[in-house]
């Protein structure tokens, strides 16, 4: 019984321990997507309590609160992302195969409304920005 264990301990080992096969599909589709990270640094004490849903191609991504970030899988083309906020401009993004993009997500008031910015930037400026983002990348 004792050699029966071992044996059935070692096949699942060598299962565990085999590479994974990916087809050429999954890994041809993984390469026709662009990671999308959006995140807020940088605001007033009075909009940090606002938390919205943010979209790529009219489909929600997530919930961006402050000082955190938001990812998104998106396909190669043109990707259009927006807020949850009315006051909220479209941007529009020809994302590239395997690319990283980072969009600052501003947030301030204007009167009794909350405009939302979105702005593709660099990696060196996110992360300068909102150095929480190091863990995302």
């Amino acid at each position: 019984m004792f050699k029966s264990i071992i044996a059935t301990v070692g096949v699942a080992i060598s299962f565990a321990l085999a590479p994974t096969v990916v087809s050429a599909g999954e890994a041809e589709s993984a390469a026709a997507t662009a990671k999308v990270i959006f995140y807020r640094a940088d605001e007033m004490s009075r909009t940090r309590q606002i938390n919205f849903e943010t979209y790529a191609a009219g489909k929600p991504v997530g919930r961006l609160q402050y000082r955190k970030a938001v990812v998104a899988e998106v396909p190669a083309g043109a990707v259009k992302f927006n807020t949850s906020l009315p006051e909220t401009a479209t941007l529009e993004i020809d994302a590239k195969p395997g690319q990283t993009y980072y969009v600052y997500t501003g947030l301030e008031r204007k009167g009794q409304n909350f405009v939302t910015t979105l702005e593709v930037v660099e990696e060196q400026v996110a992360l300068s920005q909102s150095p929480a983002l190091d863990g995302v990348i």
